[in-house]
């Protein structure tokens, strides 16, 4: 009877410590091993979003395309794809959570020329039919918590007018969608329908973010209304966040007709603040507001008075520097917001004077930083960035030196001496423990063994490494001071003609020391997650 007492709460126990492990696959995996009651906790965790696990193996599509009647599997057949019936202990699809269709549309791509019988004459009309097939399977079985639809390019447009019939038929499966983002290149007749339909039918959305190309706008009279209903719409529901893109013209003053009790977050992208004169006004009307998001933004000094003077008790979470126009509105920013600052990304170089500035003013004010993007450097700034890094300390979790040169560039002396500097002054000031660390530079073996004896303590979760200078490997390195060390969970690296990701051997090798390889967008992708959901 005490044991029973006990063990009554082991699902729910159970299923809340195997959250903390839901991008861990590998361990989800020998969770469904333990005993029955284990998997039957685990199993939905690992089929809650199969469609970006990035490893080799794509039995999922098989699993799920078992669901199909007969008349379907025939059409399969017929171009190469033979699924034989199984009887699975679970209805895997119904797990099906979040849904990226640019994904799903990649990952069918990657399958079809790994599959045994491809056969390239018609390998388009083949991922056309299994991203249709595997659309129909979805709308009858899951229910979604997560939807991105992203219309970028041509084949995903084609991939999703061709399966949105069944979208429009079987709206079930996105009632209970509270993490929608729409990212869209151009309109159609079904785009129209998808905003009508999104509009009436997702009323649980707490986390919305819409970017559509500029060109929309201008284009249509009907294309910017249908935007500004559809935007009304959803900010009068029940928000707990949103994203406001300058390419959709969103006229922020729909926020003062909004639930403003509800909306917590509000992220700031791309937006020229000079412009707008009655934002604190604005601001002033969400009275839940907890959290500021400012994303390559025009900042002024106006702008900056303005959200001080705010009275609402608010933090700037993340700033994303991509030009500076007044150093004297950062400042004010930074000494009144700095200390509540976890996210921040500097982006393409200025110059070096406001540059170093900056960055000082991040040392004196910014102590609790988390997520650190440097995308360019010189060797003016490298003490400085590095003194950074140290100020923060343990509470950085997540740092990127990113520089945007090409490869031509990155072969020129200067920055190979810039890239040699920064890792020897980067090695000692490393915190114990990073889930993200993303090098782009010049490296040469010698100076990266240095650098790793330097960080031997620091234990890095996922990291990705883009050598510009490819001359002599830093391959061996990697694997006796990393690999061998066990101090990396998950790798993704990039050397001249070498990708780790598409080898499959140095892949095995990986996998016999646990740890998991990753191409390049994919490692980016899932952590880049951090700054917009």
């Amino acid at each position: 009877m005490a044991s029973s007492r006990l063990f009554s709460g082991f699902p729910e126990l159970a299923n809340q410590i195997l959250q903390y492990h839901k991008d861990d696959f590998s361990t989800l995996f020998s969770c469904t091993l333990v005993n029955r009651s284990l998997c039957r906790i685990t199993v939905p965790l690992l089929w809650e979003n199969p469609f970006i696990i990035t490893t080799r193996n794509y039995n999922f599509f098989k699993v799920y395309l078992q669901r199909l009647n007969n008349n379907d599997l025939m059409e399969l057949g017929n171009v190469g794809i033979h699924i034989i019936p199984l009887n699975t202990l679970f209805n895997y699809p119904s797990f099906l959570k979040c849904l990226n269709i640019l994904s799903l549309k990649i990952q069918i791509e990657r399958w079809t020329r790994e599959y045994s019988n491809f056969n390239s004459s018609f390998a388009w009309s083949r991922v056309k039919l299994i991203y249709k097939l595997l659309f129909k399977i979805i709308t009858n079985e899951a229910t979604l918590h997560t939807f991105e639809i992203m219309l970028v390019e041509p084949r995903i447009v084609s991939c999703f007018n061709n399966s949105f019939v069944l979208f429009y038929q079987r709206t079930d499966f996105i009632r209970s969608v509270k993490n929608l983002k729409l990212i869209i290149s151009h309109f159609d007749m079904n785009t129209d329908a998808l905003l009508t339909l999104l509009s009436f039918k997702c009323n649980s959305i707490k986390n919305l973010r819409i970017e559509f190309n500029k060109k929309l706008n201008k284009s249509n009279e009907s294309n910017r209304v249908m935007l500004e209903k559809f935007s009304s719409d959803i900010i009068n529901s029940h928000l707990n966040r949103i994203t406001f893109d300058s390419n959709i013209n969103h006229n922020l003053s729909l926020l003062k007709d909004s639930c403003s009790n509800n909306l917590r977050s509000i992220a700031f992208l791309r937006i020229d603040f000079s412009k707008i004169n009655n934002f604190k006004e604005i601001m002033e009307h969400l009275n839940g507001l907890e959290f500021i998001d400012i994303m390559k933004c025009i900042i002024d000094s106006n702008f900056s008075q303005q959200l001080i003077s705010i009275n609402k008790q608010f933090k700037l979470r993340t700033l994303y520097i991509d030009d500076i126009y007044e150093i004297d509105s950062l400042k004010l920013l930074l000494q009144n917001f700095g200390n509540g600052l976890r996210n921040v990304i500097i982006g393409r170089k200025i110059n070096d004077e406001m540059d170093q500035e900056l960055l000082e003013l991040m040392i004196n004010f910014c102590k609790n930083i988390e997520y650190f993007n440097l995308e360019e450097f010189d060797k003016q700034s490298i003490r400085t960035v590095c003194d950074l890094i140290k100020n923060v300390g343990e509470s950085l979790c997540h740092l990127s030196i990113n520089c945007n040169c090409n490869t031509i560039l990155y072969q020129d002396d200067e920055n190979i001496r810039n890239s040699s500097e920064l890792l020897q002054e980067l090695g000692p000031v490393l915190p114990n423990r990073l889930e993200y660390f993303n090098l782009n530079l010049s490296i040469n073996p010698v100076e990266f063994e240095n650098f790793l004896v330097k960080s031997n303590d620091t234990f890095i979760n996922d990291l990705m490494i883009e050598n510009k200078l490819h001359e002599n490997s830093i391959l061996p390195q990697i694997k006796e001071h990393l690999m061998k060390n066990k101090r990396i969970k998950n790798i993704s690296f990039d050397e001249g003609e070498l990708s780790l990701f598409s080898r499959r051997n140095e892949v095995k090798e990986f996998k016999s020391h646990d740890i998991c390889v990753f191409s390049g967008v994919e490692l980016r992708i899932r952590n880049d997650r951090l700054l917009y959901d």
